[in-house]
């Protein structure tokens, strides 16, 4: 699986890039989970004074990726439904 989120620390600084331009770094499941372990490794780095959040598209981020939601989102009937 390829990585969508990248690491770098550099002078205290950490440089956590976002890198899925095919759907403008939508926050997908493995981009957030990617995305919090990148976070929590410079938290946990008592070298980092500042984190910077950047991108490799056009687009910083397109928002959520819906595509995996009827996966593991809730059902097509109850509450949630109806409120949307």
């Amino acid at each position: 699986m390829t990585e969508l989120v990248h690491l770098q620390v550099d002078s205290g600084m950490a440089t956590i890039t976002l890198d899925s331009p095919d759907n403008r770094n939508a926050l997908s499941a493995q981009l957030m989970s990617e995305f919090a372990t990148h976070l929590e490794s410079a938290s946990s780095n008592p070298a980092v004074r500042s984190v910077v959040v950047a991108h490799t598209s056009s687009t910083f981020c397109a928002g959520a990726d819906l595509s995996g939601t009827s996966e593991s989102g809730p059902s097509s009937s109850g509450p949630e439904r109806d409120m949307a």
